[in-house]
């Protein structure tokens, strides 16, 4: 296996991971949140507090380090180019969209105060 080959793998696996580690998170929030016991709902979250740190985090910096390394090894790819440019911008609002988001969920977690609701 080439250098390139291998980057290439670790890039489209990083992706894979990251992006079905938010979808499955949101998707089981989603589910949790609609459940009647609000226990359960703070048991889960404390459950996937690690995803975010441990999972989806690391792949996000693998996709970004890789994909940077990628562009600057191929002769065909470089960073005048629409499609990366784009790229870069989506994982900005990923990122960003992340870090807000993250602020909020921390509100499900037990043991936290919900902020501006008095408790």
């Amino acid at each position: 296996m080439e250098l390139h080959e291998g980057l290439l793998f670790f890039h489209i696996l990083g992706s894979i991971i990251w992006v079905g580690g938010v979808i499955v998170q949101n998707a089981v929030m989603a589910r949790a949140s609609r459940a009647p016991d609000r226990t359960a709902v703070h048991r889960l979250a404390a459950e996937l507090e690690w995803v975010g740190p441990w999972l989806i985090g690391p792949s996000s910096l693998v996709v970004i380090g890789l994909g940077i390394w990628l562009v600057l090894l191929e002769e065909w790819a470089a960073f005048s180019q629409l499609w990366i440019w784009l790229s870069l911008v989506l994982v900005a609002i990923s990122t960003a969209q992340g870090i807000f988001s993250g602020s909020e969920q921390a509100d499900f977690a037990p043991g936290r105060r919900a902020r501006g609701r008095g408790r």
